[in-house]
């Protein structure tokens, strides 16, 4: 959650995680910048604190930069919040961000698919097997084990966008969609038809 205003007091994030669970709510998301002037936490660490002061309502990043760490830290923070929240994470990934973020962070914009894929490999050999070898042209890998692996096998990643390369991404790497907060319902209903028809022509 960002806040226009001053930066809320720790129990007010406290008090919202808990309200939206009280009240039915389905999920919580993170969103995640590295570059910024807005109130924002760090996504990782807001989502942990919400599976600590919850119980029953899902979690989920939407999305998490993929390029800004390295598979195998992602892979170890995300297994650690499956484990932590009882499986109630959901790992939303985007190969965006804005440039002056990526370049801060050394990663070349013209590498960001190639990058993503593997990102996308890597994390589910690690979460489906110990002891992986993975010989990525930008993510080499011998002998690496990340413990504790989530309890149901690789969790699902989505990912999120819009645009038509976007949507056959999602066909090629993802297990689902996340469509952005501010389409309208025609754009929605428009964007799902166009995802279907790219998961037929991919057989999915």
């Amino acid at each position: 959650k960002a806040f226009a205003g001053p930066m809320p007091r720790p129990e007010e994030y406290t008090d919202f995680f808990q309200a939206a669970e009280s009240l039915g709510f389905h999920s919580l998301w993170t969103t995640e910048r590295i570059i910024h002037d807005i109130n924002i936490l760090d996504a990782f660490t807001a989502l942990t604190w919400a599976s600590v002061v919850t119980s029953e309502i899902k979690l989920g990043s939407a999305v998490a930069l993929a390029l800004i760490r390295h598979p195998l830290v992602l892979a170890r923070i995300v297994s650690s919040l499956d484990y932590v929240s009882d499986s109630r994470f959901m790992l939303g990934l985007s190969l965006g961000g804005h440039s002056d973020e990526l370049e801060a962070m050394g990663v070349d914009v013209r590498q960001r698919r190639r990058r993503l894929e593997e990102t996308v490999s890597l994390l589910r050999l690690l979460w489906d097997h110990p002891d992986v070898s993975f010989q990525g042209r930008h993510y080499p890998v011998a002998n690496a084990t990340v413990a504790p692996r989530p309890a149901g096998g690789h969790l699902p990643i989505l990912m999120g966008g819009s645009a038509d390369p976007v949507l056959r991404r999602v066909v090629a790497m993802a297990d689902g969609w996340l469509a952005s907060s501010s389409v309208t319902t025609d754009q929605l209903l428009e964007r799902c038809d166009t995802l279907h028809s790219f998961a037929r022509e991919a057989g999915r």
